[in-house]
C-alpha cells in the first residue's frame, strides 16, 4: 500500500454517503431498506449493489450510528435510543433509591450435614434382605 493511498483512507463514519444516510434517518426515522436504497444505494448498476448497501447499513448499525429494529423485509433503521445507563441518570432526584436485595445463597460448607428423616417402610417384608449375608465377591 503506498503512502498516498493510506493517507486518503477515511474511517467509514466519515464517508460522505454514510453521513448522508445518517442525516436522512435522523430526519425521517424510522426508514426501511427500500426507501434508503432508492435514495442512496442505486449509485451503481450491478448484481451485488444491494448486498453492498445492506453491508453498509450493517456497518452503520454495528458502529452504533444507526439502530435496526425488526428483521428481514420488515427491518427499519432509526437513530440509536439512549442506553439504559443514560436513562437511569435522567431519573429525578426526588425518587428514592431502591435497595437491591442480593439473591439467596446456600453455603454447603457451613450448612449442617443433611440427614434424611426416618420413615416407615413401604410394605411389610421390604427390608428382609438385610437378614441375609452377602453372596457376592469380597473386594
Amino acid at each position: 500500500m503506498n503512502a498516498d493511498h493510506k493517507h486518503n483512507r477515511r474511517h467509514h463514519s466519515q464517508v460522505q454517503l454514510n453521513v448522508d444516510i445518517v442525516k436522512h434517518v435522523a430526519q425521517y426515522q424510522p426508514c426501511g431498506f427500500q426507501e434508503l436504497y432508492a435514495l442512496f444505494g442505486q449509485t451503481e448498476e450491478d448484481k451485488n449493489a444491494t448486498e453492498r448497501f445492506r453491508a453498509r447499513l450493517g456497518h452503520l448499525t454495528y458502529s452504533k450510528q444507526l439502530e435496526a429494529t425488526g428483521s428481514a423485509a420488515a427491518k427499519r433503521w432509526r437513530m440509536p435510543q439512549p442506553s439504559s445507563a443514560a436513562a437511569e441518570k435522567q431519573v429525578p432526584a426526588s425518587m428514592p433509591a431502591l435497595a437491591i436485595v442480593p439473591p439467596a445463597q446456600h453455603n454447603v460448607m457451613r450448612a449442617p450435614p443433611y440427614v434424611p428423616e426416618v420413615t416407615a417402610t413401604a410394605r411389610t417384608g421390604a427390608m428382609d434382605f438385610k437378614r441375609y449375608g452377602s453372596r457376592g465377591f469380597s473386594c
